[in-house]
């Protein structure tokens, strides 16, 4: 599927979930896709209002009704602070999600300065005042890597550029050569890009 018909599909189940956040979300990587405030307006308004051929109105009703969301938080973030109310955001969303009676595939992939929430000694790298917020990021990581749907990747090409041993990486944690392949394979297999910068 292209990326057009891949974020109307989430327009469309974020409008019918009524999640606001998601729809703001969806809307704004729909413009980035390139896609006309016409287009993204007559997606809201539902299937029937867009224009295309009917072949893709009925692509776009079938997916839509899927009932399975699916998300890749793609962390490149250094600030402890921002990282941990990401962190989360993406418990509460699988929550919500969960409560509905939906289900969820989320990937969190790590690399730039997120890396560093990956240690084991992440209190050594971070400085004081900051400690508090990585320690409480790893905890919800920790909680995340319980659920069977959430894959939890770290980036080895910013571990080495952060200083950090294989060996110092969180046991839940899979290391990848490159979490941007990683990023893209999720992408290829219908998974919403969630930038978390």
């Amino acid at each position: 599927l292209s990326y057009d018909i891949k974020e109307a599909i989430a327009l469309l189940i974020s409008k019918e979930k009524s999640c606001k956040m998601c729809v703001d979300v969806h809307k704004n990587i729909a413009k980035m896709l390139g896609l006309s405030e016409e287009r993204i307006t007559q997606i809201l308004e539902g299937i029937d209002s867009i224009t295309t051929d009917e072949k893709e109105k009925a692509l776009l009703a079938a997916l839509a009704s899927a009932q399975e969301y699916r998300a890749v938080f793609d962390c490149s973030s250094s600030n402890p602070r921002y990282i941990l109310s990401r962190f989360n955001l993406i418990e509460k969303t699988m929550q919500m999600i969960e409560a509905h009676g939906d289900t969820v595939r989320f990937a969190v992939t790590m690399h730039g300065g997120c890396a560093k929430v990956a240690s084991e000694s992440a209190d050594c790298l971070a400085p004081e005042e900051e400690v508090l917020y990585v320690k409480k990021a790893q905890e919800s990581l920790e909680r995340l890597s319980k659920a069977k749907t959430v894959e939890l990747v770290v980036c080895a090409i910013a571990l080495e550029g952060n200083g950090i041993d294989r060996e110092d990486v969180l046991p839940y944690l899979r290391i990848s050569e490159n979490s941007y392949l990683d990023t893209i394979a999720y992408q290829n297999r219908g998974y919403a890009l969630m930038p978390l910068k």
